[in-house]
């Protein structure tokens, strides 16, 4: 559930409850109301809307709940009022920051902002409906499921040893050694690579050597 709304409440803000006691108008205001929810939200956001009315206002041959063009339409038939049931449903939701609240009641405000919903009043959100230039609802992240982007900018694929993407981070990271001439200067410096006859000659020499003099002898000095 993405869109939680304070059915009665949103009616009242469109000027369509009128008098209570008539409940054929009350169901032609319902009507309209959900015809409009119908026609500027998504298909995706209609099964994702859920309209919240006061049992005691609905019609005696209307069910607890029912679906219109997807959107889910409850009547409190099981709580005090709509707005209890709105309070328990968002108590109940699973990712609040996401739930989107309609309503001008201050208890459901006041749930809504504590579990880090987003809200919008009655008036507020009936202007966003009247408004066919903006969303009702922004649009669902399709970049939350995609693999996070690897560090760094280079493209191409991995040989082997460190991932070009993550040479670029680190030459990032140390940008300002690079920058020091006397480190730059080093960095640059060709070093030769021990070829297999000089490889072999050190093992033969370390071969030789006692192993208490190895361990106790001190390596040797670099020229300069």
């Amino acid at each position: 559930m993405r869109l939680l709304i304070d059915g009665y409440n949103l009616m009242h803000a469109q000027g369509l409850t009128g008098p209570r006691q008539d409940p054929d108008r009350l169901r032609k205001a319902r009507e309209k109301l959900l015809k409009m929810l119908s026609k500027r939200l998504s298909a995706v956001d209609r099964h994702a809307t859920r309209v919240v009315f006061d049992a005691s206002m609905k019609l005696q041959v209307l069910p607890k709940m029912l679906w219109v063009d997807g959107i889910t339409v409850e009547f409190a038939s099981d709580s005090p009022s709509a707005d209890v049931r709105i309070v328990e449903l968002i108590l109940k939701h699973d990712a609040p920051k996401k739930l989107v609240v309609v309503s001008s009641d201050n208890q459901i405000i006041e749930c809504a902002q504590r579990r880090k919903c987003r809200v919008i009043g009655a008036d507020d959100f009936m202007v966003l409906l009247e408004d066919p230039r903006r969303p009702v609802l922004p649009p669902i992240d399709t970049q939350a499921n995609k693999r996070p982007p690897t560090l760094g900018r280079t493209e191409g694929l991995q040989q082997e040893g460190i991932v070009p993407k993550e040479t670029d981070f680190w030459m990032e990271e140390f940008s300002n050694l690079i920058e020091d001439e006397s480190v730059a200067s080093q960095l640059n410096h060709d070093h030769k690579l021990l070829r297999s006859v000089d490889i072999a000659a050190i093992e033969r020499e370390m071969q030789n050597v006692d192993p208490f003099e190895k361990a106790t002898r001190k390596p040797p000095q670099k020229k300069k």
